[in-house]
C-alpha cells in the first residue's frame, strides 16, 4: 500500500506527505491537526486576555496626533487638509474621526444616563416634599374659611 523511501528515490523522512495514505488515516490526521489548531487558538486568546487584565497595551503604537486631528475636524477642515497639516494619511484622519464620534456618542449616553438617574432621584424625593407642601397650603385655606 505505501511505497518505501528507497522505491520513491527519497533520502529524507521529511517527505512523508508524499506517501500514499488511506482515507481513514487522513481523516484521523486531519482531526488531530484541527484539534491542535483549536488548542493553539485557545492558548493565544487566554494569553491576550491575561495580558489585557495586567494592563499591557496590545498592538502597534499610534504615531498620529489625535488631539490635533480632532481639533481640526471640529474646525471643519477637509480630510486632505487635516492629513497635510498633521502629517498623516487621510485614512488615519477618517479612522480618528470614527473614534472621535464614537467617544462623543458614549459621552452623550453617559450624560443622558446621569440626567435620568438624577431625575429619578428627584422624583423619589419629591412626593414626600410635595405632600408636606400640600398640607402647608391647605392649612391657610381652612383657617381663612
Amino acid at each position: 500500500m505505501t511505497k518505501t523511501y528507497e522505491q520513491k528515490g527519497l533520502k529524507s523522512s521529511r517527505y512523508i506527505g508524499m506517501l500514499t495514505l488511506s482515507p481513514d488515516i487522513r481523516i484521523v490526521l486531519a482531526a488531530v491537526a484541527q484539534l491542535e489548531r483549536d488548542l493553539i487558538a485557545e492558548r493565544v486568546r487566554s494569553g491576550l486576555a491575561n495580558a489585557k487584565a495586567k494592563g499591557v497595551r496590545i498592538g502597534r503604537e499610534r504615531k498620529r496626533n489625535s488631539v490635533l486631528i480632532e481639533s481640526l475636524l471640529d474646525a471643519g477642515l477637509s480630510y486632505r487638509e487635516i492629513a497635510r497639516i498633521s502629517k498623516c494619511s487621510h485614512g488615519s484622519v477618517h479612522a480618528q474621526k470614527k473614534e472621535y464620534l464614537a467617544k462623543k456618542v458614549a459621552a452623550e449616553k453617559l450624560k443622558q444616563a446621569e440626567l435620568e438617574k438624577s431625575l429619578e432621584f428627584a422624583a423619589a424625593e419629591s412626593p414626600a416634599s410635595a405632600s408636606s407642601a400640600n398640607e402647608i397650603s391647605a392649612t391657610p385655606l381652612q383657617s381663612s374659611v
